[in-house]
């Protein structure tokens, strides 16, 4: 567990860490594309309120930048951009807003000492129980900016033909701009020692990992797991494992608590294009599991992802909503587009292609610096063809707060329990070589689960016209209403239409 007379010389390991890749950019290959996005909106809704809606023009200036540079050991991305929001007669709203998602994987030392960093800036809704605003332009309450960052050093080898190992430490802060969730900061280590030989019938693997989290809700917590494991293969594509171990931790509870942690666990994939994978453990808050399936065929590929663990600040925050999509059509296109590097930049010109309304809109998931027990189902296909694209995901979320924070309004103030489901379809189509139309529709419920009279309704249709004006300059119209029906926030709509310039350099 990371100590506090340990913290400094920790925090002068990472910022060390974070210099070593200076050196091996210059031998990385690097690409800037500046880029720039003028938008015309109208709304007969501005601020997505049941109370005296105000109606009016919103423009947006939105410059950004994108940065990528590969090498034989460094990584890195950067995609920024800031959005300059100006209220036509309401002065009063106007407001910018920030959009960062950055990584960086270097390889300090060959073969041994590696270095990931990320750094995001992500729009997130306050009130699970309010309105989600789908758009930058919305001047809605229910917005919160939050800022994350990560540093993982960590060592990997192996002793001759004996054994494998892997050593991390990871050191995350999460901030927002609300009052009510301050920041949290996280400091994990882990480490595994495993069979080296990948390809023996039976394996065997050692666990440990110490985790403190703090801030001014929950104040200090850890969380201590050790964990011993067999693997057997039972045919070439059917594993099997067993574990156990002991955790001790105070995520749930004033004082320390030690649990017992038997699991089990079962791999299948039949073949390059399909898996399925099952795990479960007793922890000290019940059964943690974790389900994978995935199934590829030549045009359409199905999953199904579903996980049941804590969830702390800084990874509530890391999730995207459009990560699950964008997964998808990685996968569909990699038999055609085999270089991992290329396949990403495809991915990304088909979703700024497609001008969604969605690609900065603010998640609803849950915004609390609580400690939460995170139960979460994901569905989604994804149908590609050479004129038309269609996504369809269901989303089923429970979050239970684990931690009492008197005194604070967040969203578990009002209920302890919560459930969300969500369901997105889209259909693209590419009406001429440089025109295509995205149809899009979502549907969300979410509901108190210990407040009878808490719940929330939203229903958004959008359809977007997007023209390739040149190589790299594009025009897109776009039309959206939002309806919401809220016991607790009132019952509106709002209905907008926006023209949208875009420009890359």
């Amino acid at each position: 567990m990371v100590t506090a007379a340990s913290t400094p010389r920790l925090r002068r390991l990472v910022f060390a860490a974070t210099l070593l890749p200076l050196g091996a950019a210059q031998a990385a290959t690097w690409t800037v594309e500046p880029v720039v996005t003028l938008t015309e909106t109208w709304s007969d809704n501005l601020q997505l309120t049941a109370d005296a809606p105000l109606s009016g023009w919103i423009t947006d200036v939105a410059p950004g930048i994108h940065i990528e540079g590969t090498g034989a050991r460094l990584k890195a991305k950067l995609d920024y951009g800031r959005h300059f929001l100006r209220y036509s007669g309401h002065s009063e709203l106007n407001q910018d807003q920030n959009a960062l998602a950055s990584s960086l994987n270097y390889e300090a030392l060959e073969k041994w000492l590696y270095l990931d960093a990320s750094a995001d800036i992500v729009q997130r809704t306050r009130n699970a129980f309010d309105v989600t605003p789908l758009d930058p332009s919305s001047a809605s309450r229910n917005r919160v900016e939050t800022t994350t960052l990560r540093v993982s050093p960590y060592v990997k080898g192996a002793y001759s033909d004996l054994a494998a190992y892997i050593v991390r430490y990871t050191a995350s802060r999460a901030s927002t701009d609300d009052d009510t969730v301050p920041t949290t900061r996280v400091n994990e280590w882990s480490a595994n020692l495993r069979n080296a030989s990948a390809g023996a019938r039976i394996g065997w693997s050692l666990d440990g990992d110490a985790a403190s989290v703090r801030n001014a809700v929950i104040g200090d917590r850890s969380n201590v797991r050790v964990r011993a494991g067999l693997n057997y293969e039972i045919l070439p594509d059917l594993h099997v494992s067993v574990s156990g171990g002991r955790e001790r931790t105070d995520f749930a509870s004033t004082g320390l608590q030690n649990t017992w942690t038997p699991g089990l666990g079962l791999q299948w994939t039949p073949s390059p294009r399909t898996l399925f994978a099952a795990q479960a453990e007793r922890r000290f808050f019940g059964t943690a599991r974790a389900v994978q399936f995935r199934h590829r065929m030549s045009m359409i590929e199905w999953r199904y992802n579903e996980t049941r663990d804590v969830a702390i600040l800084p990874s509530l925050l890391s999730a995207t909503s459009q990560g699950a999509i964008t997964e998808l059509l990685a996968d569909l296109l990699a038999a055609s587009v085999q270089d991992p590097t290329a396949r990403e930049t495809a991915v990304r010109e088909r979703l700024n292609r497609y001008g969604t309304f969605s690609n900065q809109s603010a998640d609803a998931d849950a915004l609390t610096a609580r400690l939460l027990l995170d139960h979460s189902r994901e569905a989604s296909v994804a149908a590609i063809g050479p004129r038309d694209t269609l996504t369809f995901s269901l989303v089923q979320r429970e979050q239970q707060a684990l931690t009492d924070a008197p005194g604070i309004l967040d969203a578990f103030a009002l209920s302890n329990n919560q459930r969300e489901r969500r369901g997105t379809v889209s259909w693209f189509h590419r009406l001429t070589p440089l025109a295509t139309l995205n149809l899009s529709y979502s549907r969300s419920r979410r509901e108190g689960l210990s407040n009878d009279g808490l719940s929330a309704d939203e229903w958004a249709p959008s359809a977007v016209l997007s023209l390739r004006m040149g190589p790299k300059t594009f025009l897109s119209f776009g039309l959206r209403t939002v309806r919401f029906d809220s016991a607790q926030n009132g019952s509106f709509r709002e209905r907008a239409a926006a023209i949208s310039l875009t420009q890359r350099f």
